[in-house]
Order: structure tokens, then sequence, then C-alpha cells
């Protein structure tokens, strides 16, 4: 079955350095979610880049779970400009920040439509436990879940998923 291809850029912000969060969804052969973080000089389009090349770290994790090959992602990515904590280029907090959605991702994949399996790693950081960021958590995971498709029925089963 021949899945389509879509991509949604929908201003320049994409590439330019921000702080983000980003989740890149792999809707078959098998359902999976990476969570990343990143203030990439070239922007989360960068960054999602690195990671598509043949040797970028979600290319190793698909790899990891047995998936040899992929047609059909999405990606989704929160800006984190408006929450001023990330706005330096360490990554002590963005990483606790990653650390909290990924939690959150993968209790949210087991209730979704089609249940996903959350493959990205995370680093530990000492910002873990400031409840401010672990607020901000559950605001940017509501955010992507909103918007990728396994919560979203119409889409999965425009696609045959479902």
């Amino acid at each position: 079955m021949m899945m389509t291809s879509k991509l949604y850029i929908n201003n320049l912000e994409i590439s330019r350095q921000k702080p983000c969060i980003y989740c890149i969804c792999i809707l078959s052969p098998t359902a999976l979610v990476y969570i990343g973080q990143s203030a990439e000089k070239r922007g989360v389009l960068g960054r999602i880049t690195n990671h598509l090349c043949s040797d970028g770290t979600l290319m190793k994790r698909v790899q990891d779970v047995g998936v040899l090959d992929f047609q059909n992602i999405n990606v989704v990515a929160v800006d984190l400009t408006d929450y001023k904590i990330f706005d330096d280029l360490y990554s002590g907090k963005r990483n606790a920040l990653e650390f909290w959605v990924n939690s959150r991702m993968k209790a949210k994949g087991c209730k979704s439509l089609i249940p996903f399996e959350v493959i990205s790693h995370v680093a530990n950081s000492s910002w873990i436990h400031d409840f401010k960021i672990q607020e901000i958590a559950e605001e940017v995971t509501q955010k992507i879940c909103d918007e990728i498709p396994f919560f979203d029925e119409k889409l999965l089963k425009s696609e045959g998923l479902i």
C-alpha cells in the first residue's frame, strides 16, 4: 500500500535558531515516536535533517527496533521561546523538559487510536525536579498530541491505518 507523503512548512521560523521540543512520528510499518529538543543554529528543520541522515539518531533508533525502511512520517515542533526559561544555548532546562515530555508521551502511546512506542532516549538533568518545567511539559505534550496523527481518527482512516 502506498502512503501519501505530506510536508507542511507554514513559515520560515522552522529554519531559525529557537529553543524547541519536537516530535517525529513514524506511521508505518509500525507506530513509533521520537521526542527531541534543540536550539540548533539551522532551526528544527536542520535538526530533523540530521536525524534523517543514514547515521542520524532517529535512523539508529528505528533500526534498533527492527524497522529497516519507512516512508510516512509526521513532524511537530513546539517553539519554546514564549516560555522565556529555555532561551540559553545550555540545554539543561530543555533536557529536563524533553525528559518529561518523553515520559508523558510513553503514557499517551498506550491510549492512542494506534498505540505507539516512544523510541527516543533522554538525558537526565539537574533541572528535572523543577515544578515549572514539569508544568510546561504538560502543556507541550498536549500541543504535540493535538497535532500528531495517532489521535486523529479521520486522518488515520484516510491513510488506511485503521
